[in-house]
């Protein structure tokens, strides 16, 4: 089966994308290449059709076992981007916190610079 082959060459090609390393600048780029690979792979997945030779039966057994790992690393990739995300929501806390001071009145009315 010519689909399975293919499915197992995309799915070896996004294995081998998510095990590089990502930085952020790149994210985007690699997010994008993810998905238009999990498109033509999930095309190629679905025209499967048993009877399977035992060829085809290891290569279906190969890219289960790479899946598990693409969705470890699909993980890996979320905890990062809401990492990074979290950071970047606590910096702008923080900056505006920072340029708003007069803004935030003390309960007792009197202001404390701790500036120096």
């Amino acid at each position: 089966m010519e689909s399975l082959h293919k499915a197992y060459q995309e799915t070896e090609e996004l294995l081998s994308l998510v095990r590089g390393e990502c930085q952020i600048a790149d994210r985007e780029e690699l997010i994008l290449d993810i998905h238009l690979r999990l498109d033509r792979r999930d095309r190629l997945l679905s025209s499967i059709n048993p009877p399977f030779s035992e060829e085809e039966t290891l290569l279906g057994k190969q890219i289960i076992q790479w899946n598990q790992e693409i969705v470890i690393k699909f993980e890996e990739i979320k905890k990062q981007i809401q990492f990074d995300i979290s950071n970047l929501q606590k910096a702008k806390r923080t900056s505006v916190n920072y340029m708003n001071q007069l803004s935030y009145s003390s309960p007792d009315g009197m202001y404390y610079d701790k500036r120096k």
